[in-house]
């Protein structure tokens, strides 16, 4: 019964999509994707090569499958990764010639069918929290083999409730499931799916990204490192009002507050210089490095720079944890910067096992932040022993990969 409720509920559905297109730019970006994915898979020519299916949600899970992407290409496969997004299909950088990027269908059964038909694939990876039930069933049906990569489940995921059998039947045929955590082996062994837990994968990415050269240029390292610099990564208004408080209580002119917002419209720009302004704060766009020494904010107004800016932080504060929407805490981590966040963190554990590790540091309040921070200022003994924490923590987690990319492999050489 609950797959016929949710068979009927895609269907009924699908035609609201194009009218949600009027209003929304997302949804609209959505609907003409798909579109365009229906004609290239008519189109779509048959392949000496292997086909690997890839499905991500978004960008961050498409990035979390790209290490098993670089140990399967050995030139003798093609990559498909398929996406939910706009910020994933726009963002997605493919790696190599023999990658291609494409909106995954609707879920309906007509929709599924027809992408196993066009694509063929002969391997299929769903990234994280990706179970498109049709599309399972469709892959099932034509013994495509598949895994699972880098899940995460949470007690209050709809899989562990008692309408989720229709999924549970389609899962059951996975050659294997590699999870995050215990709890989520768990969750598969019950079911009698072979799982093997091998952490977070992003852990691994960030470590990566450090091999990479800076995308700040020499002028900017060399003037940030002048200073100690506290960067507010990924900032909502509410962490952007503990950086207020703090200045407003804090003369130290060696210890600079880099904004790095998350939302860089030119509205939000500009609200954030007023807010900012009685501080004297300085537009990273305005491209001369020489005139931070006379001001107490940075404000980045340019996306895509907050790892390297990480890198000549001292700590940072982090973002949506006000709101159960905290942004990455692993690339300040990655860097040995201690994290301060808010406390609503509740669907993120490797919030949870920094704070336990001392990595983290949880705050209640925009005030309770700009103490915070003033304790690591005037203390630089303490500074430093969270520094080793965060260090310790990030090192410790690195994932172990080999025994799974052993078995990926196989699945393509048997």
């Amino acid at each position: 019964m609950i797959r016929v409720i949710y068979q009927f509920a895609i269907l009924i559905t699908s035609p609201l999509w194009d009218v949600a297109a009027f209003f929304s730019p997302k949804i609209k970006a959505i609907v003409n994707g798909r579109k365009e994915t229906n004609s290239g898979l008519r189109n779509l020519k048959p392949s000496l090569k292997k086909r690997i299916w890839i499905h991500s949600a978004s960008l961050g899970e498409f990035e979390m499958a790209l290490p098993l992407v670089e140990v399967l290409n050995d030139g003798s496969c093609e990559f498909h990764f398929s996406f939910y997004s706009p910020s994933g299909y726009e963002n997605a950088k493919l790696t190599n010639t023999n990658s291609f990027k494409w909106y995954l269908l609707n879920d309906s059964m007509s929709d599924a069918k027809n992408w196993i038909k066009h694509l063929s694939p002969q391997l299929a990876i769903f990234v994280k929290y990706e179970f498109w039930l049709n599309h399972l069933i469709a892959t099932n049906k034509n013994n495509i083999p598949f895994i699972y990569w880098n899940v995460l489940l949470r007690k209050d995921h709809f899989l562990n409730n008692w309408y989720a059998k229709s999924w549970w039947k389609e899962l059951k045929k996975a050659k294997k499931v590699f999870v995050q955590n215990e709890f989520t082996k768990e969750v598969f062994h019950q079911k009698q799916i072979p799982a093997e837990t091998i952490g977070d994968i992003r852990f691994l990415r960030s470590s990566q990204s450090l091999n990479r050269p800076s995308d700040l240029s020499k002028e900017w390292q060399l003037e940030l490192k002048k200073f100690q610099n506290i960067i507010f990564g990924s900032s909502w208004d509410i962490e952007e009002q503990a950086a207020f408080e703090y200045l407003k209580n804090s003369s130290n002119n060696n210890f600079k507050v880099v904004l790095v917002p998350h939302d860089v419209s030119k509205n939000n720009i500009n609200r954030l210089i007023n807010q900012f302004k009685q501080f004297g704060i300085f537009l990273y766009s305005n491209g001369t490095p020489n005139k931070l020494n006379s001001n107490r904010v940075l404000l980045i107004d340019t996306i895509g720079l907050l790892q390297s800016v990480y890198r000549v932080g001292s700590f940072a504060v982090v973002g949506g944890g006000f709101k159960n929407a905290l942004h990455n805490i692993i690339e300040p981590l990655s860097c040995s910067l201690p994290v301060i966040c808010g406390d609503q963190t509740e669907k993120f554990p490797e919030a949870k096992f920094a704070l336990n590790n001392k990595a983290l540091i949880q705050c209640t309040t925009p005030i309770d932040i700009a103490n915070t921070i003033v304790q690591l200022v005037d203390c630089p003994e303490l500074m430093v022993e969270h520094r080793e924490y965060a260090f310790h923590f990030f090192n410790e987690n690195l994932p172990d990969l080999d025994n799974a990319f052993y078995y990926c492999r196989s699945l393509m050489t048997n």
